[in-house]
């Protein structure tokens, strides 16, 4: 999985498709973790999701419930990382305050 944003769009780019197509959405959530909170980020991201698929495999629910697990899933990881930003190691955070 590409590490920034940059190398999905030179892909796009060199392949001559919509970086969308190259893109999911765990993908974004794995860039957004790793542009907020540094590689530690992204890695706890991969790993939910990661754990998440594990979980789903061979399962009775349906696709789009599975889609609105993750979602949820993931605006709880989110929610988690704010609430949670006094016990980020310093060089981990970012002087913005933009936060999902």
């Amino acid at each position: 999985m590409p590490k920034s944003r940059d190398t999905y769009t030179k892909l796009s780019e060199t392949l001559g498709v919509d970086e969308k197509v190259l893109m999911d959405e765990n993908a974004d959530f794995v860039l957004r973790a790793n542009e907020q909170y540094g590689g530690r980020g992204a890695r706890q991201a991969w790993d939910l999701v990661a754990d998440f698929k594990v979980l789903a495999a061979g399962g009775e629910i349906e696709e789009e419930d599975m889609d609105e697990i993750m979602r949820a899933m993931q605006e709880a990881y989110w929610e988690a990382k704010k609430n949670n930003r006094k016990y980020v190691n310093k060089r981990y955070r970012k002087e913005d305050s933009s936060d999902q």
